[in-house]
């Protein structure tokens, strides 16, 4: 099944820039991607510059909005200074990991729990029982129990086993960061916001990264974490929805073509939140068109995907390359105004082609993993409606899997009494 449609009003997509027309998903290995891509200079006064970079950059925004042009039509005054503040940054930093993570990994990139944008009465702890440590996120079952506002306790943490069996949907949350960057803390605002509007519980795992840990390290650590939630966690993969953002939308892709290897039952769906799906190309199509309204840099993606692949082709080890058969409902969602808009539209037409049910969404106006941006948007603008369709997504899935389900619970019970 083939949905391709806008946000908006389900209308029918031109599916891809004129400059990716001629693109193929399987074109020729490359060891290099981008030899057009400049060099980033001059990185330390860059650096020591970017506070003041920044403020110069939103300061026509915040001041002059009436005579400062706009990147879309559709941004707000918080919207856009939001995007202005990241391109700025991503744009000056350092091309060193060390520099980059330091603003990406804890203490400094962690999400506190406390701010006002964060859902109220969802739980984040530690995850200390499956493998990969990362984060736990689920709704509360009753008022708080703990009175520090920094680490609310509120019952019905999955860590105890008949809480997760109890869960009526769980999520397997790969999260984003270039495959190199971020973590569960960094996502938290997202994930917490992703748990209010579905009611689900949500795994998020700290997968080992490049460039110290290349493909395949981070799929395998997270096919281990789904593997846990089979065996050790006993969830019925017919409540378990695997979903990622930027890389970690690639990772879905990835560990769902590893676990079908594996010989394991797969879950339900999938949710892609602008996923990064071709590594071998950075530069053509939206690369290019949409540089002036995305906040990815060309130069550090190209860096990023060459230390992802290590000693393998950048084709290799794209997760858009993998073998689709067989692949459950995919939900894709990518902006209109983001980079990689042309690889995620071609990808899905890749993806229906071979028999996978897909449903595209690009949203209008929208930069890269617009949902991360709900807070600076109003209540019906597209970061904040993408959650609602999600959640719509899988109240489907479960829907049409609960007979499936019923099925799988009485093969296991049938399976221990044999024992």
């Amino acid at each position: 099944m083939w949905k391709a449609r806008d946000a908006e009003a389900g209308n029918v997509l031109s599916p891809l820039t004129p400059h990716a027309q001629g693109q193929d998903m399987d074109r020729d290995e490359r060891a290099e991607p981008n030899e057009a891509i400049l060099p980033h200079t001059c990185e330390a006064l860059r650096c020591a510059c970017l506070p003041c970079l920044t403020c110069a950059s939103v300061a026509p925004i915040i001041c002059c909005w009436q005579c400062t042009p706009r990147g879309h039509p559709t941004w707000t005054v918080p919207f856009e200074a939001a995007i202005t503040v990241l391109r700025t940054a991503t744009a000056n930093l350092a091309r060193s990991y060390c520099v980059l993570r330091c603003l990406t990994d804890p203490p400094v990139g962690v999400v506190p729990t406390w701010l006002p944008t964060i859902p109220r009465n969802v739980g984040c702890k530690a995850n200390t029982v499956a493998p990969h440590e990362g984060s736990w996120f689920w709704p509360a079952s009753g008022p708080r129990t703990s009175c520090w506002c920094c680490c609310p306790g509120y019952p019905g943490h999955p860590q105890r086993q008949a809480n997760l069996q109890r869960a009526p949907r769980v999520i397997l949350y790969f999260h984003g960061g270039a495959f190199a960057l971020c973590s569960s803390k960094t996502h938290r605002g997202l994930i917490m916001k992703l748990v209010h509007e579905t009611g689900a519980t949500v795994l998020c795992p700290d997968y080992r990264r490049p460039p110290e840990h290349p493909w395949p390290t981070p799929v395998k650590d997270c096919l281990e974490t789904y593997t846990w939630l089979l065996n050790h966690g006993n969830v019925d993969p017919h409540k378990i929805i695997f979903a990622g953002d930027s890389a970690g939308g690639g990772l879905v892709l990835a560990v769902l073509s590893a676990a079908k290897a594996a010989g394991l039952p797969l879950p339900s769906g999938g949710v892609l939140w602008s996923p990064w799906v071709d590594l071998t190309d950075s530069c053509s199509g939206s690369w290019t068109s949409n540089q002036r309204t995305d906040f990815i840099p060309r130069d550090l993606a190209a860096k990023i995907a060459l230390d992802y692949a290590g000693t393998n082709t950048l084709a290799a080890v794209s997760p858009g390359n993998v073998d689709l058969t067989g692949f459950p409902p995919l939900l894709i969602e990518v902006g209109e105004c983001e980079c990689l808009h042309d690889q995620v539209v071609k990808f899905a037409h890749r993806a229906s082609g071979l028999g996978v049910s897909v449903d595209l969404h690009v949203a209008p106006g929208m930069v890269h993993v617009f949902p991360l941006f709900a807070a600076f948007a109003g209540a019906d603008a597209e970061p904040n409606k993408v959650f609602k369709r999600l959640g719509w997504f899988i109240d489907t899935l479960l829907a049409a899997n609960s007979e499936t389900s019923t099925r799988f619970r009485g093969q296991l019970a049938s399976e221990a009494k044999s024992k």
